[in-house]
């Protein structure tokens, strides 16, 4: 019970710092308050290197997919050959034509897989890159434009916040004195 008791006052004397803190703000702070947003993701595919980002990944997709191809070609020529030549292939040949089949084969499935990750993992290495740059340059436009508060419509959080909205010294003075003129208290 006395648990509860200490945690409702330390809320109640929390809240009342916090009151007195928001209440010591500076009134020549401007009361026009401006939240704005963006959409990075539009940000991202509509802006003019995005675009570039997009197409040359794209680019390099479509290249890994026809070197592909080929080896799939050369897999699918290699089994018309073999089945073609199966009644005059000796059981050792013939084996030996079937291992190197599904080898080519397991070899496939592995370049498939080395360059999909290969690829994802540049085009995401780009695409960071490119994201970093474009909230530099969004955060240029928000201090410029005297925004108070920028957020991302596509992902939580803040980007942004003006330096005129943070009351951390003046909550930070006003919790000092609190804790200054409690501890005197109890020494008395």
């Amino acid at each position: 019970m006395k648990k509860i008791a200490i945690c409702l006052v330390t809320m109640v004397a929390t809240g009342s710092m916090l009151k007195a803190a928001v209440s010591s703000i500076n009134p020549n702070r401007s009361n026009q308050k401006m939240i704005v947003s963006i959409d990075s993701v539009q940000l991202m595919q509509r802006s003019k290197e995005g675009t570039n980002l997009i197409n040359e990944f794209e680019k390099e997709k479509n290249a890994a997919l026809q070197k592909l191809k080929v080896l799939e070609t050369d897999i699918v020529n290699l089994r018309e050959t073999v089945q073609k030549q199966s009644s005059l292939l000796s059981k050792e040949a013939m084996a030996e034509k079937v291992a190197l089949i599904t080898r080519k084969e397991r070899d496939l499935t592995r370049q498939r897989d080395t360059m999909a990750e290969d690829l994802n993992q540049t085009f995401q290495a780009r695409q960071e890159a490119l994201f970093t740059r474009q909230m530099t340059i969004a955060r240029e436009v928000f201090a410029k434009k005297g925004g108070s508060v920028l957020m991302d419509k596509r992902t939580p959080g803040v980007l942004a916040i003006s330096d005129d909205l943070d009351i951390t010294d003046d909550v930070l003075k006003v919790v000092d004195a609190k804790s200054i003129s409690t501890s005197a208290t109890k020494r008395s």
